[in-house]
């Protein structure tokens, strides 16, 4: 591609910064063209970095067992439980755990029922405590 001068119109050589007639400083549009992409592509990386570092680090969490039935805490919280506890009364299995972080406390519980024919595990009703939130799941099996 031919290119000349912006000042005098003189054809100006391959790769040369000035002109040779006036002197008048060449442009290098296809160097700011390759720049503007560069100038993409490390925006795009750094929004990349962010979204994996706050997808992978920031949010891990350590699974935990009550009773069998697994559930995800946060990994600040300790991951020995602070306080357990298992309780009989007929055909009910009551199972609590407590973990707690510098901020909150969370008790998660698993009751288990027998149903009418005696089959074990009919029913698993689970709950957590925070000190901020207090939720009850069930589900039926």
């Amino acid at each position: 591609m031919t290119k000349y001068c912006k000042s005098c119109g003189e054809e100006l050589q391959n790769e040369a910064l000035f002109c040779a007639n006036c002197g008048e400083k060449a442009s290098q549009k296809h160097k700011s063209f390759l720049n503007k992409y560069i100038v993409l592509a490390i925006i795009i990386l750094i929004v990349l970095a962010i979204f994996i570092t706050s997808t992978f680090v920031l949010n891990q969490t350590q699974t935990v067992k009550v009773d069998n039935v697994e559930f995800q805490l946060p990994v600040d919280y300790v991951s020995e439980p602070s306080r357990t506890d298992v309780s009989y009364d007929g055909n009910v299995k009551s199972s609590a755990m407590g973990w707690s972080n510098d901020e909150n406390y969370i008790e998660i519980g698993v009751m288990r029922m027998t149903g009418r024919d005696k089959q074990p595990e009919s029913c698993i009703n689970y709950w957590w405590h925070s000190n901020k939130n207090v939720g009850l799941f069930g589900l039926l099996f």
